[in-house]
């Protein structure tokens, strides 16, 4: 799913070491005809998926453009490539991102050749459809091991119910590492190696690939917070809230752990390992109904907490229940809540105009009252930062600014630029509410949107 605009990438005091190698784009364009075996490879450069507008997904096909833009569901800015042959002969497209040098997007639609309507029969079997995506991916990871992993989809299936005996003419195979079993047999999905596939459902083709292969693992896969802790720290969210003196009861249900890249993955190593929790919130109070809906209907949330800090780092709605469903809590829930107390939490949110929760940010570094932010942090707003002489020259679309040593500083060997300039070169507009202690960000010449950087 889509989970960020690039203007809301700002998240402060990373963890991260200091140096790291970017391809530039005639390294990456080598890396590519390299993966697909073709020295020769026609290539045409497009830009960042993050830059890319209405132009791109005009001329592209919505497979593709679906994937970039502001909206953009990568991990981090990425390099935007497409074949260049003047009759087609040739025609992919290419998401690389430039520390790993992985593609993590590749997308042939002269591959989807069946018709759009035929009979299921028409369809290859499952496992022909699985043993060809397994070919296609150890051509580029021979190390692949599919016994590793949870393998889903690829079964024959009509367009929409009641269709008829017609075909989808396309497929997607999934593949997941399957889980280690942690504390209490919670399990722990190391989604580090995750990948799709999608096939003609007639031909076994390969059209398109998403994702990436075992990215290295740079935090511990221990937890630090137990499960239950987590389950306290995410109940601490509704005792800090408004609704809690209209709550009668609530109670957290932890579901497991997984092993992955933060909404913001900055290379080398911004990972998380987060537990999951379920927090359930019942309420008989009609004020309750201001905020939560029905008296009768439960709150649910969907809480992370980070498993190795006890950091709150995604909160979003919960499920829906079933109908006929009972929710009432027993006097067990009952007598935990009355005794609950509120809890000092470390953690910060935003929200954006609906008051939907957005993203966690850490608090700001600063210097002499300016707001820094790290060399890695800038390529979130595609600023590449380059080490010149004492000082460095921030570069963006053909643009350099270069800062002197007095503007730049450097701490415990991580480099820090203003974060005005990056701003200012990216085109960005920036507004301090020094009562508020935050930042509110907005790209300029677009449609307002205002998001919160604390």
């Amino acid at each position: 799913m889509k989970f960020r605009n690039i203007f809301c990438f700002l998240m402060l005091c990373l963890f991260i070491t200091s140096s790291w190698a970017m391809l530039s784009v005639g390294e990456a364009m080598e890396r590519i005809r390299q993966i697909e075996g073709i020295p020769d490879l026609k290539l045409a450069y497009i830009g960042l998926d993050v830059e890319l507008g209405e132009d791109f997904e005009m001329s592209a096909p919505i497979e593709v453009s679906s994937w970039v833009g502001e909206d953009s569901i990568l991990p981090w800015p990425c390099y935007v490539f497409k074949t260049d042959y003047s009759d087609n002969s040739i025609q992919r497209y290419y998401l690389l991102e430039p520390f790993t040098g992985q593609i993590i997007l590749w997308y042939n639609p002269l591959n989807l050749t069946s018709p759009e309507q035929g009979e299921l029969s028409d369809m290859l079997p499952k496992e022909q459809l699985i043993q060809s995506a397994i070919n296609f991916i150890k051509k580029w990871h021979p190390d692949f091991d599919s016994s590793q992993y949870v393998i889903s989809g690829g079964e024959a299936q009509e367009p929409f119910p009641g269709a008829g005996p017609k075909y989808m003419n396309w497929r997607v195979v999934r593949f997941h590492l399957k889980p280690s079993v942690i504390e209490q047999n919670f399990r722990l999905w190391n989604m580090l190696s995750s990948i799709h596939i999608t096939l003609d459902s007639c031909t076994g083709e390969v059209v398109e690939y998403w994702g990436w292969h075992f990215l290295p693992v740079s935090i511990s896969t221990t937890p630090l917070i137990s499960s239950e802790e987590a389950r306290q720290i995410a109940l601490s969210i509704l005792y800090n809230s408004s609704l809690f003196p209209y709550v009668d009861s609530a109670w957290g249900v932890v579901y497991g752990a997984t092993l992955g890249v933060g909404d913001v993955y900055v290379p080398p190593d911004h990972q998380r390992l987060e537990w999951h929790v379920g927090i359930y919130a019942y309420s008989n109070n009609p004020a309750y109904q201001e905020e939560a809906g029905s008296p009768e209907q439960p709150l649910c949330v969907d809480i992370s907490v980070n498993a190795l800090t006890g950091e709150i780092t995604r909160i979003s709605p919960g499920g829906v229940l079933s109908e006929g469903e009972k929710f009432e809590p027993d006097k067990e829930k009952l007598e935990e809540f009355k005794k609950a107390s509120k809890v000092a939490t470390k953690w910060k949110i935003i929200m954006d105009s609906q008051g939907s929760y957005k993203r966690l940010i850490y608090p700001l570094v600063s210097r002499r009252g300016k707001a820094l932010i790290t060399k890695e942090q800038a390529w979130l707003f595609a600023v590449l930062v380059r080490e010149k002489d004492e000082g460095v020259v921030l570069e963006y679309r053909g643009k350099a600014l270069k800062l002197n040593s007095k503007d730049v500083s450097r701490r415990n060997g991580k480099t820090y630029v203003p974060l005005d300039e990056v701003l200012k070169l990216a085109g960005y507009s920036a507004r301090y509410v020094p009562k508020e202690k935050t930042i509110y960000i907005e790209k300029k010449n677009e449609k307002k949107r205002e998001h919160k950087v604390q």
